[in-house]
């Protein structure tokens, strides 16, 4: 009875190991990983929101189109980084016929490039 027993018990043992290993490590560490990826998206909004609010009443036309284009990519990515913005940024200013309008885009696109250059880096 005690060998059963046993053998039982090493085969439980082990099971338990193989499901610790196998599924809940990886979801610990994909749980994890979101976990960083929302503090750094909390992290690049506010820092954002700070230098914007710093600014005062200047840049009022070139915050309100980052905002937008915060909004619309945070509506589709998780994480918005603000090469996502430059990006988008870029992409208007290809396409805007506007002159006064392309203003705007490239002072917003001054203000994220200098507002944190070593994200901007290749």
């Amino acid at each position: 009875m005690d060998f059963h027993l046993q053998r039982l018990f090493f085969y439980l043992t082990d099971s338990i190991f193989t499901l610790t290993v196998m599924v809940i490590a990886p979801a610990v560490k994909q749980l994890v990983r979101l976990v960083m990826e929302l503090r750094s998206l909390a992290s690049t909004e506010s820092q954002l929101s700070e230098y914007f609010k710093n600014a005062g009443a200047q840049y009022t036309s070139e915050k309100e189109v980052i905002a937008i284009i915060y909004k619309q990519l945070a509506a589709v990515k998780l994480r918005v980084s603000n090469k996502d913005i430059i990006l988008a940024l870029l992409e208007r200013l290809e396409s805007e016929h506007d002159v006064v309008q392309l203003d705007i885009y490239r002072q917003a696109l001054e203000l994220i490039v200098q507002r944190a250059p070593e994200e901007t880096a290749p």
